[in-house]
């Protein structure tokens, strides 16, 4: 029966489809739960969009909110994007620390937090080699308090592709002599 039902799908004209035109249908404006939903209308669908690394290469708003559902979609685009050049927006401290490793593989990252304790914890995973990152967005929510120091070993790492960086809220001391903007 399952066989059948395979049959019947496979020639269904939707699935006859060739996969260029097909992997067309999600973009990067698509969100994350959208693209996870298009793997899941048939097998042909799911290979070939879980087949096409560049779908898997925008990664937005993860937050803590939601929990290691999160964590998981943060590792299933890693993975399916296999190590092409990816861009990141976090809203997650924790989630930082999994994408450190990855750092290599970042070309954009867009970083938020609320706090100067979340800041410092953001900072840490910067000091690791991130070659091709050509955009770097840190955002401060507004807090009250003196300016937020900037840890020595902020942007320690290799940022050698770093065109633009921009320190978004309160920050204060901040000299570029690691990174050179060109």
């Amino acid at each position: 029966m399952t066989l059948l039902k395979y049959a019947k799908n496979a020639s269904a004209p939707v699935n006859r489809l060739p996969p260029e035109i097909l992997s067309l249908i999600p973009s990067p404006l698509d969100s994350e739960r959208n693209l996870t939903n298009f793997t899941a209308v048939c097998r042909y669908w799911r290979h070939t969009f879980t087949s096409t690394p560049a779908l898997w290469t925008h990664i937005n708003y993860l937050r803590d909110s939601r929990g290691s559902a999160q964590l998981e979609m943060l590792e299933t685009y890693l993975d399916r994007s296999r190590h092409r050049p990816i861009s990141v927006k976090l809203e997650d401290t924790e989630l930082a620390g999994h994408l450190s490793p990855h750092l290599g593989f970042v070309s954009e990252l867009e970083l938020y937090f609320s706090c100067s304790e979340g800041f410092r914890r953001i900072a840490a995973h910067l000091s690791k080699p991130a070659p091709i990152i050509r955009r770097l967005v840190v955002h401060c929510a507004p807090y009250f308090g003196p300016d937020l120091p900037i840890p020595p070993n902020f942007l320690g790492g290799d940022f050698t592709s770093l065109k633009a960086l921009f320190l978004l809220g309160r920050f204060m001391h901040f000299r570029p002599h690691t990174v050179s903007l060109s």
